[in-house]
């Protein structure tokens, strides 16, 4: 028989692997973000401070300017029959029970209230803002033989008259100014009668009549209205 033997087997030595450790890549990944966010927050949040700040600045500014700039409530007739206007006529109901001075304050300039029937008070607002000469479209009612103030046929009122939002308080305005005697009449020399204004009592007011309808049948009914004005002395004439 054969004599067996056993080879015993061999081990390749190979050096111990080293216990695993945790990998912490992903977590140094989020704090190096983090790190790289803050900046960014700290730069949008500054920018939107600063932007605040810049705005409540301006907004501060543009206040104090416009209180500077808007004109300050005078104490006159003007001011009181513009508090209680509703409606045209109103002007010869309020102008007297306001203090002895219808535009006391008020400084004409030379500016044209265009369309002046289209503001919430016609005529007395381009006063109270120093305007020399306002202009009123005017059309023949033909049923009523009366003067309509208006920008086209559609938007004429029945109360929107040539009369009611212009002559009747011109008359009013200016009996109140020139009776019994001028608010001031140091400005008013070598005249007979007086204007709407009492800072340049001598300053003319032009009325501007634009004819909207047919003139030839316009004008008569026009120069009978005027009659109130002319009258009294206060319409400019050519001879």
């Amino acid at each position: 028989p054969l004599t067996g033997f056993v080879i015993p087997e061999t081990f390749s030595a190979s050096p111990e692997t080293p216990p695993s450790m945790p990998d912490d890549t992903p977590t140094k990944g989020r704090q190096r973000r983090q790190r790289q966010r803050w900046p960014v927050l700290s730069v949008v949040m500054s920018t939107l401070v600063i932007s605040g700040v810049a705005v409540g600045i301006w907004l501060s500014l543009t206040g104090a300017s416009v209180r500077r700039l808007s004109p300050a409530t005078l104490s006159n007739g003007l001011s009181v029959a513009l508090g209680r206007w509703q409606r045209p006529g109103d002007l010869n109901a309020h102008l007297f029970a306001g203090p002895r001075n219808f535009s006391g304050g008020v400084y004409p300039v030379p500016c044209h209230s265009h369309n002046d029937y289209r503001r919430r008070i016609p005529l007395l607002q381009a006063l109270s803002a120093g305007c020399t000469s306002v202009e009123a479209d005017l059309w023949l009612d033909e049923n009523v033989a009366d003067i309509k103030v208006g920008h086209s046929r559609r938007s004429l009122r029945s109360d929107y008259t040539l009369q009611s939002l212009y002559i009747e308080p011109l008359v009013t305005i200016l009996t109140y100014q020139n009776s019994p005697a001028p608010a001031d009449p140091s400005l008013a020399v070598n005249v007979t009668s007086v204007g709407v204004f009492e800072t340049g009592l001598n300053v003319p007011l032009v009325l501007l009549l634009d004819f909207k309808s047919y003139g030839r049948a316009l004008w008569p009914v026009v120069q009978r209205q005027l009659g109130a004005l002319r009258e009294k002395g206060w319409l400019t004439f050519w001879d």
